[in-house]
């Protein structure tokens, strides 16, 4: 009897075990579902996670093996991203037309050779540079920088360029001498409105009536506000000038308002003073719902490929030369240019040692030399310092965005200049790069004029 409650009571603990794990083994979909769900987020969240750490690694990577990479590419105007190009340009040819015993220099769109007999085209309107001090009108046209705007304004946006003189020779600057007033003590009658009318009187069958828009650099960009007036200009453009309408002076019975045209400024981030002055000006202007905007250079990169773009006169070969000097015999600890290819300091250029010891080393170059003689380069017998060096120095300093003339933007400053001066401004487009000419009273410089005519020391 107890034998067989025994042998009960195991088969009851078995039955009962059996059941056990079936009720644990039992497939119950909702209960996966509900497993999987609770699963699910979480390994979400690490895969999320992992990414975000990804990415900020390689954003650091980036940041600390090329601090530079970005705005090597590209950089930020207000909320426009402008792409930084190398544009490359071939040296231009003025027109010299001597007026009032000084040569100014211009040049028109290009000939219409489509037709039996050659015709200029009719020009869209006259863009009028003043220089800035050491300068002339030629400048506009042979320093590296300011003939890429001279080109495109002539051949893609169809604009006569004229470059007059200054009065002052020695300065180089736009002074009161080039004014239209009493205490004008000038010989020959010269100002800079007798000029400019003389000008379109010469060419007046092309010229006559044509929209006029002014640009100005430095100093220029300065005298243009006390001009733009008398020589009828409709638009201005000013590149690293302070001068603003608010500075100017008027006659005690306020009489004698200056009035107040569209005006498109150009600052340079290394130089702060001028950056924040010419600011100041254009928020003034908008407060008088005057047309105006303001375009701020940042630096970019010194490089072999800016050389060939922008010294097109200078070998392939030479251009990676120059750089080969400066990184072997000049730039001892990146003290000149660091590992990114920007100016360490490029203020004070004419004054210092270092950069003035490495242009001497490429000037003594060997290459330097067979270029020389390649080209047949001459100089000014007053000049002190060769045309390279002057080139490079200008080139420097744009690079390090301090106070010189530039090429970027120059497409939104044309295009600023012409709308607001209602000039078509459709490009042009030309693809074949002939020179223009001009009617009576003008000569064509020369190739060895052109030469002898090199920039002279700023």
């Amino acid at each position: 009897m107890k034998d067989e409650q025994r042998t009960m009571n195991i088969t009851n603990r078995v039955h009962r075990s059996t059941n056990a794990t079936a009720t644990i083994t039992r497939y119950n979909p909702k209960k996966t579902a509900i497993q999987i769900n609770q699963i699910q987020p979480s390994t979400r969240i690490i895969w999320l996670m992992s990414c975000i750490f990804v990415c900020f690694a390689v954003a650091g990577i980036l940041i600390i093996r090329y601090p530079t990479f970005i705005r090597y590419n590209t950089h930020s105007e207000g909320d426009i991203v402008v792409k930084l190009d190398d544009a490359i340009t071939l040296p231009l040819r003025p027109q010299q037309e001597k007026i009032f015993g000084i040569d100014h220099y211009y040049m028109f769109p290009p000939m219409n050779t489509t037709t039996t007999i050659s015709t200029i085209l009719k020009p869209k309107g006259i863009l009028i540079y003043l220089h800035s001090c050491e300068q002339s009108g030629l400048d506009f046209f042979t320093l590296p920088e300011h003939r890429v705007i001279a080109h495109d304004a002539i051949y893609k946006k169809g604009l006569v360029v004229f470059a007059p003189t200054s009065y002052n020779r020695q300065s180089g600057c736009f002074t009161n001498e080039d004014l239209n007033d009493s205490s004008n003590n000038n010989k020959n009658g010269y100002h800079l409105q007798g000029v400019v009318k003389e000008f379109i009187k010469n060419h007046k069958q092309l010229l006559r009536k044509l929209p006029r828009v002014g640009m100005g650099d430095s100093s220029g960009g300065s005298f243009l506000f006390f001009v733009h007036e008398a020589i009828k200009l409709q638009s201005m453009a000013i590149y690293n000038s302070p001068q603003g309408y608010m500075n100017m002076n008027i006659n005690m019975n306020d009489t004698e308002i200056v009035s107040m045209i569209p005006t498109v400024f150009l600052s340079m981030s290394s130089d702060i003073s001028i950056s924040t002055r010419m600011n100041i000006n254009r928020i003034k202007l908008q407060e008088m719902n005057v047309q105006t905007k303001l375009f701020e250079v940042t630096p970019r990169t010194f490089t072999d490929r800016l050389c060939t773009s922008r010294f097109p006169e200078l070998p392939y070969e030479f251009c990676q030369n120059i750089f080969d000097i400066i990184e072997r015999d000049c730039n001892w600890a990146n003290s000149l240019i660091d590992i990114d290819g920007y100016i360490i300091d490029g203020s004070v250029i004419k004054k210092s040692v270092l950069w003035q010891h490495c242009f001497k080393k490429i000037e003594e170059s060997s290459e330097y030399n067979k270029w020389m003689m390649m080209t047949k380069t001459k100089t000014q017998e007053s000049q002190s310092f060769s045309w390279l060096r002057v080139i490079l120095e200008k080139e420097i300093q744009a690079c390090y965005g301090y106070h010189s003339m530039t090429a970027q933007f120059r497409d939104e400053i044309l295009t600023f200049l012409m709308l607001n001066a209602k000039i078509d401004g459709m490009d042009t487009d030309i693809d074949t790069v002939s020179e223009g000419s001009g009617t009576s009273n003008t000569n064509s410089v020369t190739k060895d004029e052109q030469e002898v005519a090199k920039p002279t020391n700023r």
